[in-house]
């Protein structure tokens, strides 16, 4: 199951629909129809700001659960920006 499935799996829990998600993530229209493996961080950075409850690992690896406590959820959205800004800098290191 890939991170589209995944979303849709979300969506369905929600009880809402894609465009939905799109609206108040502040995502244009059929995004996550094109959503696939590769999506932007940023892409995954707006979903995650509209929908705190969603675990951004889980949508990105499939690994943990769907839905995080709102303590559990800021410490893992705190550690999943960390851990893109530093993935991020290495990545620009690396072409220096």
């Amino acid at each position: 199951m890939g991170l589209r499935e995944r979303l849709l799996n979300y969506i369905a829990y929600k009880g809402i629909d894609k465009a939905t998600l799109e609206r108040k993530s502040g995502l244009s229209n059929d995004a996550v129809n094109k959503m696939g493996d590769n999506t932007r961080v940023s892409t995954l950075d707006k979903i995650s700001n509209a929908f705190p409850d969603i675990n951004i690992a889980w949508l990105k690896t499939g690994v943990g659960e769907m839905i995080l406590g709102s303590e559990e959820n800021k410490h893992k959205r705190q550690s999943y920006s960390t851990y893109r800004r530093s993935d991020c800098l290495m990545r620009s290191a690396q072409w220096l």
